[in-house]
């Protein structure tokens, strides 16, 4: 005789509930990670914010040489500062840290719009910078020019995700979207 089973209710095979060590050792708290990696961004956030900063002081607005130099410059730095603001957003969003997701919200949204108005502005001066450069130095600008070109459409990008981010860790909501 032929039997046939029937599935009602899934089964459990593994449950989500910690369980202790076998060894006897307390399970590590999952947020701790989390933690270090929220003051490792913020730590990024603020030590690379003041070296961006300190690119555009003292100001030179007005000289195209300085214009040009200081956005490629400043541009270049921005890495320590995207690195902080993720790290501060992500853990902000995983421990459920408000505070660390408005910070980085707050510093994605004002380097955003920094990135487009400087990216105007590099671009009033680059034809400037290659009518003046001598012909020993014109490769490597014509390498920063590229290099910034490039940053001017993946800084965008990345700023506008990290912000998105933000507001979904401010708002409450979990990784995957849900409340």
């Amino acid at each position: 005789m032929h039997r046939r089973w029937a599935v009602t209710e899934p089964k459990i095979v593994a449950s989500t509930r910690s369980r202790p060590d076998p060894s006897g050792h307390s399970s590590p708290d999952a947020t701790g990670p989390w933690l270090v990696l929220g003051w490792v961004g913020l730590a990024f956030l603020t030590i690379g914010g003041a070296d961006f900063a300190l690119t555009w002081l003292p100001t030179g607005f007005g000289n195209r040489e300085w214009e040009f130099g200081t956005v490629t410059q400043s541009l270049n730095a921005l890495p320590i500062v995207l690195l902080g603001i993720g790290l501060t957003t992500a853990a902000g969003e995983q421990v459920g840290r408000r505070w660390w997701s408005l910070v980085g919200g707050i510093a994605a949204g004002l380097l955003l719009a920094w990135v487009l108005l400087a990216v105007v502005l590099w671009a009033l001066s680059v034809q400037l910078a290659f009518a003046t450069v001598p012909d020993n130095l014109a490769l490597g600008l014509r390498k920063a020019a590229l290099k910034t070109s490039l940053q001017s459409l993946v800084y965008p990008a990345v700023l506008f995700y990290l912000l998105r981010r933000a507001w979904l860790g401010f708002r409450g909501r979990g990784s995957d979207g849900t409340g």
